[in-house]
């Protein structure tokens, strides 16, 4: 039997999508800055379903419809206002969305019964940062085709290991609760997903050994799956360091790749993300 499910939003989505601390958050709050984006989120489940994937717990179709109802049950949620994060300094933060009042309206107005009808009028994009889920185009454009475009932001490799390693995720997996990364057991160590093929190595790695390997696979990986991908034109690949002193070329891009045009609050946005700099 396979799983599928048919009624979706059909809406656009973007993933803004990279490792961490490679200035996803930057790109996502930019983004915002074009016509009909919702806020950023950061929606984790994508995160978990790709990775539990990849180790083989879960098919290709049933992964595809988890990840179909994730994404129209968080835009159900952003239509009515619903989980909007009011924390003044989280980078999904409510305060610096270029049209807050869109969302407080939406909390008030009582529209929760006619939300598919909104979508179709309004043509909202979901956007949602993303970890590294260009890896898996089998996945995402299996699950929404045409309608996904992946802004994938990446940054010099060592200034992203020493980033990753600064937050301790070269030791904390699999000890500390608070992390989401799916782990498996070998010879009694706790190994994470992305160390399926060198488990032995992993153990025997210093922390920034085991991130280096795991960033540089992935960057490798990358290169080679859209070398001749069909989906190649719906991701745009940004360089960090190139985009923060020239933003502009890069904006233009984003804005063919969405089908979308800046909106007026393009220029304030820019200013807080200190692009260019």
């Amino acid at each position: 039997m396979k799983v599928v499910r048919k009624n979706t939003f059909n809406n656009d989505i973007i993933f803004c999508d990279g490792h961490c601390n490679t200035g996803k958050s930057m790109i996502s709050k930019i983004i915002e800055g074009f016509e009909g984006v919702e806020i950023s989120k950061e929606d984790e489940q994508f995160e978990v379903t790709q990775e539990i994937y990849s180790l083989g717990k879960i098919e290709l179709d049933a992964a595809i419809v988890l990840v179909q109802i994730w994404a129209d049950r968080c835009l159900n949620y952003q239509m009515v206002g619903r989980q909007v994060n009011t924390r003044p300094d989280d980078v999904t933060t409510l305060y610096t969305y270029p049209y807050p009042g869109k969302y407080i309206k939406r909390m008030f107005d009582g529209e929760r019964s006619n939300v598919t009808e909104r979508i179709n009028k309004e043509k909202p994009i979901y956007q949602s940062m993303t970890q590294n889920a260009v890896l898996y185009p089998e996945l995402y454009f299996g699950a929404f085709g045409d309608r996904l475009k992946i802004i994938y932001i990446k940054r010099d490799l060592d200034t992203t290991v020493d980033a990753i390693t600064s937050r301790g995720f070269g030791e904390r997996i699999g000890t500390d609760p608070s992390d989401i990364v799916p782990t498996f057991e070998y010879k009694n160590t706790i190994v994470p997903f992305y160390a399926k093929e060198w488990p032995d190595d992993y153990i025997n790695m210093t922390p920034r050994e085991r991130i280096y390997r795991w960033v540089k696979q992935e960057y490798e990986m990358i290169d080679k799956i859209y070398e001749k991908n069909k989906y190649r034109k719906n991701v745009l690949f940004i360089d960090f360091e190139k985009f923060v002193k020239n933003p502009y070329p890069y904006l233009d891009k984003i804005g063919e790749l969405i089908d979308r045009k800046q909106t007026n609050k393009m220029a304030e946005i820019l200013v807080r993300e200190r692009c260019p700099r």
